[in-house]
């Protein structure tokens, strides 16, 4: 799983991510992924500064998700250093977490979208 890049407040932010388990593709299609941005590693899922649910409905079955961070949620985001955090939930209720690192969301100087 490749690093999650630094980006700008009010970026559109896209990425894939593909999940397996013993390098077999798992049908993910009926599960949740959550990517969350975090001000501390402490910080619950429900006080992230970012919640994104990836879309999993059309290449779920080939275990792609893809997530969509549009330029409105991230322009909500102030700059600075957060906890990066990509959490699969399986339909059966297992829980997997994906990723775990350090990201900035860095200042822009161009107006943000409206």
């Amino acid at each position: 799983m490749s690093r999650i890049s630094d980006f700008y407040q009010g970026e559109t932010k896209k990425f894939r991510t593909t999940i397996t388990l013993a390098s077999n593709v798992v049908d993910i299609s009926g599960d949740t992924v959550t990517w969350y941005l975090k001000n501390t590693k402490t910080t619950s899922d429900v006080s992230a500064s970012l919640t994104i649910n990836a879309n999993v409905s059309g290449s779920g079955t080939t275990g792609v998700a893809i997530f969509s961070g549009t330029s409105s949620q991230t322009s909500g985001v102030s700059s600075g250093e957060y906890w990066s955090e990509q959490v699969w939930i399986r339909n059966n209720g297992e829980r997997y977490i994906l990723q775990q690192q350090q990201l900035k969301v860095l200042e822009t100087v161009s107006d943000p979208p409206s």
